[in-house]
């Protein structure tokens, strides 16, 4: 007798339906869940930068390097061009126009009159107002441009330069006198904490051009006495870049000569360490309390003549009564310090002003006994 279906033993659907299926396999964990389980926590990766603009699309940049303003106002009225439009480094066509060897001012004229911003910023955060200030020439209709039509004066880079750091360290005395008329702060600091003032005495230059920038941002209230982050105020750069008449002009507006940076050097060390003998001379004379002073370690303003080899400025010390048997933290005279070149403790090795230095510390020690 035959069988009715679904009477044998073999497995098959119950009441027509199918058996169940296994449920699916949990999905792998994500590697950041992976780090968070083993204690680590995993870094976000940055997005990639914006692509540059490819240079067949830049249109007025071009034009703004030629200097050709026919073509600037063609493109801009006929062809749509943007006066917004940016290179590979952020900059526009006014920050290409401030720069042009030509024809700059019509150019820049052009792309204000159709609405170009003049506080536009690259990618380091410099404005056009900025790149003025490295022309050496043929600036001051650029610059009164820039600033008649909204130029913000102090915007600072993003190593925190204003326009004025810029025409300072560029030893541009007469740009740095416009934008102190047009209200430019003299007091902002970049991120090493230097102003203008640190900028322009640091440069070494020209020192009446130098003292010109200086009466400038001191008739414009700078504060002449701030250190930077090195501890160097405008008086230290000025002795250690033998800046005499800013020297000068310094001490008659009453600065205090005893003010050492944050290594313990007086201008005296500075003015010894860089070979400045007129500076030396004047700073003696001013405050001759500072002749020996210490620094840091332990070096006078002879040991500093002695580390760098100047010769006349050890003798100018000398004369006026320095003293020869000093010893810094090393236990060295200046004159120890003198003839140890083999031990990379001089930078420079004088043999004359060795001996001189011998002489001295001999005739020291004959009067002593």
């Amino acid at each position: 007798m035959s069988r009715p279906p679904g009477s044998n033993d073999e497995p098959g659907p119950l009441n027509g339906c199918m058996e169940p299926s296994p449920p699916p396999p949990p999905p792998a964990p994500s590697p950041e869940e992976v780090c968070l389980e083993q204690g680590f926590v995993p870094v976000p990766v940055a997005p990639p930068p914006p692509r540059p603009p490819s240079a067949s699309r830049l249109v007025l940049i071009p034009l703004c390097r030629k200097g050709d303003r026919a073509g600037i106002e063609n493109a801009i009225v006929n062809g749509g061009a943007s006066v917004e439009e940016v290179d590979i480094e952020g900059n526009t066509p006014l920050h290409v126009a401030v720069e042009a060897p030509r024809n700059e001012i019509a150019t820049v004229s052009c792309l204000l009159e159709h609405m170009a911003n003049p506080n536009s910023v690259n990618y380091i955060g410099a404005a056009p107002l900025h790149y003025v200030c490295l022309r050496k020439n043929n600036w001051r209709g650029i610059a009164n441009l820039l600033l008649e039509n909204g130029a913000n004066i102090d915007c600072q880079t993003l190593a925190g330069k204003s326009a004025l750091h810029f025409a300072a360290e560029n030893q541009l005395p007469e740009l740095v006198e416009v934008l102190c008329l047009f209200g430019a702060d003299p007091n902002l600091m970049d991120v090493q904490a230097n102003a203008a003032v640190h900028l322009a005495l640091a440069k070494v230059g020209r020192d009446t051009v130098k003292r010109q920038i200086l009466e400038h941002l001191m008739a414009a209230s700078a504060h002449l006495e701030a250190p930077n982050l090195r501890g160097f105020a405008p008086m230290h750069l000025a002795c250690s870049t033998g800046s005499i008449r800013c020297v000068q002009l310094l001490m008659e507006a009453g600065m205090e000569l005893c003010v050492a940076t944050s290594r313990g050097e007086t201008g005296l060390h500075l003015a010894c360490a860089s070979g400045q003998g007129e500076v030396a001379q004047l700073f003696i004379q001013a405050a001759p309390q500072i002749l020996d002073m210490q620094d840091a370690d332990g070096n006078t303003p002879l040991h500093a003549a002695a580390l760098e080899g100047h010769l006349e400025c050890a003798l100018i010390l000398l004369r006026n009564g320095a003293e020869v048997d000093v010893k810094n933290n090393q236990s060295l005279t200046a004159y120890e310090v003198s003839r140890s070149k083999g031990h990379d403790l001089a930078s420079t090795h004088n043999p004359e002003l060795m001996q001189v230095l011998k002489e001295a510390q001999k005739e020291r020690g004959c009067r002593q006994s």
